[in-house]
Parts: C-alpha cells; structure tokens; sequence
C-alpha cells in the first residue's frame, strides 16, 4: 500500500516542462495540485471516518457476538446441570422401579402361598361343617332314640 502512494505522490507533482515557464502558469499549477491534494486529503480523511465507523461498528458487533456467546455458553452450562440432575433423578426412579418391581414379585408369591393355604383352609372348613352336620344328625337321631328308650322305660316302669 505504501508503494502505491509513493507513486500517486510522483504522478501528482508536476515535472517541469520548459525552464522559462512564467510565474502565473506555475502558481496556477501549483494552485491546481494544491486543490487536488486537498481533494486527496479530504478523500482519505472521509475514507479514515468511514473505516473509523467501520471499526467501531465491527467492535459492536463483536462485544455484542461475545455477549450472546456468554448468555449461549451459561444456557448450555445450565442445560447440562439440568440433564445432570434429570438423569440423576431417573436413576432414582429405575432404582425404585426395580425395588418395586422385586417386592411386587416377593408379594406375588406370598398372594399365591395364602391363596393356597386359604384354599386348604376352605377345604377343610367345608369338610368340617359337612362332619358338623352329620354329627348334628347323629345328636339328633341319638337323642330322638334316647328319648324314645326313656319313654319306653318310663312306660314300663309304669305299666309294672
């Protein structure tokens, strides 16, 4: 960049064309360059302001672009704690589901063990009531009978 300006430089400065050009025509000319450094000047102090406001323009951007990267980066650290401690949790929860599930089998098995003793008992039960009833019949048929023999003795301790 240096060398173009070097060369602007020697384009811009006039060579002199003959020894005895007049005072007027050389004050004219350096009047002329004057304007057009001037005008080079004023270009590259407005080329300066609009890299300046590039500049600053390119800082905002990047405070801002660091400052979303910062808000994404605590998100993702937050999000991370998050499943940390849902998957904590679900852990948890397997442990338990697998705590339940072996004392809902245990539970299982000892619902059948009483199903079955229940079942023997109801058995039994049944066996005794039907023994009860026979026994009953037998009172009462023995009774009956007792009855009729005490009568009968009655009868013939009467009849003597």
């Amino acid at each position: 960049m240096r060398d173009d300006e070097l060369q602007r430089e020697r384009t811009a400065w006039p060579r002199p064309r003959t020894p005895g050009r007049s005072l007027s025509a050389k004050s004219a000319e350096l009047s002329a360059l004057l304007e057009e450094l001037r005008l080079q000047l004023e270009e590259e102090y407005a080329k300066c302001g609009r890299l300046e406001s590039e500049r600053r323009a390119g800082q905002q951007l990047l405070a801002d672009t660091e400052e979303q990267l910062e808000a994404s980066e605590e998100a993702k650290q937050k999000a991370q704690m998050e499943k940390l401690a849902l998957e904590a949790r679900v852990r948890e929860l397997e442990s338990r589901t697998a705590s339940l599930d072996d004392q809902s089998h245990k539970l299982a098995v000892e619902k059948r063990s009483l199903e079955e003793q229940l079942s023997e008992i109801s058995s039994d039960l049944a066996e005794e009531e039907e023994r009860g009833r026979t026994l009953a019949k037998l009172k009462a048929k023995h009774e009956s009978i007792i009855k009729e023999l005490e009568e009968r003795l009655q009868h013939e301790k009467d009849s003597r």
